[in-house]
């Protein structure tokens, strides 16, 4: 695709490294009535479970870059190392036996990283209260 071989000369240009090595490309096409445009995002996985590690180019038609963002780029790169995926399904465990019984849990659940190196589960919940909408985050330490 050539958004995808666009985005990736333009990151390593940028960064100098290459993504493919270490994040999963999706690439999707916005149509609007006045523009058209391509987001490629690069983002990182680990063990098979999303973090929020990723890299967003949004190009033009052209392949022109339309704009960049970027967040917590890197941060979880020894996270592979670091961490097992037993780990982490434990800590989807225990959110779920927690929370279960009076909240929605959502599915996405990211493995995030603190200033100190440690590992957190991010995982979002909501329900109703009083019959307004309530969410909140939660961070359940993973080592």
């Amino acid at each position: 695709d050539q958004a995808e071989a666009k985005a990736k000369q333009i990151i390593e240009a940028l960064y100098g490294t290459d993504v493919t090595k270490n994040y999963t490309v999706k690439v999707s096409l916005n149509e609007t009535k006045d523009e058209h445009t391509y987001n490629v995002t690069y983002a990182r996985y680990v063990h098979g479970f999303k973090t929020d590690d990723r890299i967003s180019l949004t190009l033009n038609m052209k392949g022109e870059l339309f704009g960049i963002g970027a967040s917590k780029y890197g941060t979880v790169s020894n996270a592979e190392q670091d961490l097992t995926k037993e780990e982490i399904e434990n800590a989807i465990k225990a959110v779920n036996e927690n929370f279960s019984s009076s909240w929605n849990i959502s599915s996405d659940h990211y493995i995030v990283i603190d200033s100190n190196g440690d590992y957190y589960l991010r995982s979002n919940l909501a329900r109703n209260l009083d019959k307004f909408p309530f969410a909140m985050q939660i961070f359940t330490n993973i080592q």
